[in-house]
């Protein structure tokens, strides 16, 4: 995460300081993050390599870091993660960061702690019978979400959304859902072949060592051996994650929208989009047929945040003051 995203994102950064009697500054965060990666718990990269010193910083563990938090050096946790993962990541990040800047509680199943995920939920849910019950000229589909909320309002938390609330936990304001396209994973579900198909791999076999193919069957997906003469098993494949739209509500009456991706491009001086990603097509689409085309108009929250940005100001300069409190 970059220091800005860390400032939001770690209690202890944005947290009241006693010996200085305010409350900690990003510039102060900079600096704790600086000597973390000095002291070599955590290792520093740029966030766009192609800009060389135009792009800004990211932090991640490094193998100190994961010593001290117990956990095992894994070279997948100590490898910088693939552009596009990173570019995804790091937008997340500025979404959640931007969200608690502007006094929003991110609910999340990654943010939030377990404990208190079915109390926020709850109140969630309760704003949105509230929102439908206010609502004049119900649909029939609609009053049967009245009279049975749980089959169409998630029991447990399986989205992310933004939400204000007063210390009774109820929601003032609007729930806004959350969606950041996560390129690892389908948005939609994708069609299932009518029939097996064979696809090439560039995988090897374990038993003779020889080429392998890729079988996709409606029911199963494995590798199998196509040396001549050998009967080697075949290798179960992994099933991929769950499409992503299959865990957004299947109502959300009076709520809003913000939805990004990292392939689409966004023009600070037009203040628009310059380019719109297949992906970003796919998700409107799915949201628009289940939702209306009235709730993709209320995606105007955070409107300059995008992984990609064109004719962007340059970024300014972190400065080298000494941090606040000495930076213990």
């Amino acid at each position: 995460m970059t220091p800005f995203q860390a400032h939001w994102l770690v209690d202890y950064f944005h947290g009241y300081n006693y010996d200085t009697k305010k409350a900690r500054t990003e510039r102060n965060t900079r600096m704790r993050l600086q000597r973390l990666a000095k002291e070599g718990f955590i290792r520093g990269a740029l966030t766009h390599p192609e800009k060389g010193g135009f792009s800004g910083i990211y932090y991640r563990l490094a193998g100190k870091g994961l010593r001290v938090l117990g956990i095992p050096e894994e070279k997948n946790l100590l490898r910088a993660p693939a552009p596009p993962v990173l570019r995804y990541l790091l937008l997340r990040n500025e979404v959640y960061a931007r969200a608690r800047e502007d006094n929003w509680t991110v609910l999340s199943p990654l943010l939030t702690p377990e404990k208190e995920q079915a109390k926020l939920l709850q109140s969630v849910r309760a704003f949105l019978l509230r929102r439908l019950t206010a609502q004049k000229g119900r649909s029939e589909d609609e009053d049967s979400i009245l009279r049975r909320p749980d089959v169409y309002l998630p029991p447990t938390l399986t989205f992310e959304c933004l939400i204000r609330y007063n210390p009774l936990n109820t929601i003032t304001g609007a729930v806004v859902l959350l969606v950041v396209d996560d390129i690892r994973r389908a948005i939609v579900p994708p069609k299932k072949p009518k029939k097996p198909i064979v696809k090439p791999s560039d995988k090897r076999c374990q038993t003779c060592g020889g080429p392998m193919k890729k079988m996709v069957a409606p029911t199963e997906v494995f590798l199998f051996c196509i040396t001549p003469g050998q009967r080697c098993p075949k290798v179960e494949l992994k099933k991929p994650s769950p499409p992503q739209f299959g865990e957004i509500p299947l109502t959300l009456p009076g709520a809003k929208l913000l939805l990004r991706d990292t392939q689409s491009v966004y023009d600070v001086r037009e203040g628009k989009l310059a380019r719109v990603s297949p992906r970003l097509r796919v998700w409107r689409r799915a949201l628009e047929k289940r939702f209306g085309k009235d709730f993709l108009a209320t995606d105007n929250l955070f409107p300059d945040v995008w992984a990609q940005r064109t004719n962007a100001p340059m970024p300014a300069m972190p400065d080298s003051e000494p941090a606040e409190g000495g930076g213990s």
